[in-house]
């Protein structure tokens, strides 16, 4: 039986979402126009993986482990909002220069540390401790959500008690 796993799905889309950044970067130096398609659509993706990793994984970690008000959730939560503000101020600037290396630079540098923090602690501990069904049931929510489907946000253990994730499931 094939096991599905959070931290190998998850890390490859880091990588997809990095290739895709650096297309629109090759793409800035020779053609606008495709730079910019190619930047929507990077931004389009990146929105996606953060809505999925807000809604549907966050409270699975958090169920499982407990930890609400503190632990790597809550500052996942606080980087994705720094990364969408850095990337609206890179999207502004590109709108009227070309000229955006700076603040590419500063958010590669927010979403390489970011992507390895995930990758080290929440993708891992996220398969250590959910079952078969479980991952099955983080998947369907995925697929749900990445085609449009409007997928329910999972239980907030948080605000719903230990194991709403469990009963959802």
């Amino acid at each position: 039986m094939l096991t599905r796993s959070v931290e190998i799905h998850f890390t490859r889309d880091h990588r997809r979402l990095e290739h895709s950044f650096k297309q629109f970067q090759n793409f800035k130096k020779t053609d606008y126009s495709r730079a910019l398609h190619a930047f929507r659509d990077f931004k389009k993706n990146l929105d996606l993986h953060l809505e999925l990793e807000e809604k549907i994984l966050s409270p699975v970690f958090e169920d499982k482990t407990a930890l609400c008000d503190i632990g790597p959730t809550v500052v996942m939560r606080a980087e994705h909002h720094k990364i969408r503000k850095a990337l609206e101020e890179l999207d502004s600037k590109f709108n009227v220069s070309q000229d955006t290396s700076d603040e590419e630079a500063g958010f590669l540098k927010l979403i390489e540390e970011h992507s390895q923090s995930e990758e080290r602690v929440i993708y891992p501990v996220i398969d250590e401790l959910t079952s078969y069904a479980e991952r099955e049931a983080i998947f369907s929510k995925i697929e749900e959500l990445v085609r449009g489907k409007s997928a329910p946000d999972m239980p907030d253990p948080c605000r719903e008690g230990k194991n709403a994730y469990k009963e959802h499931v």
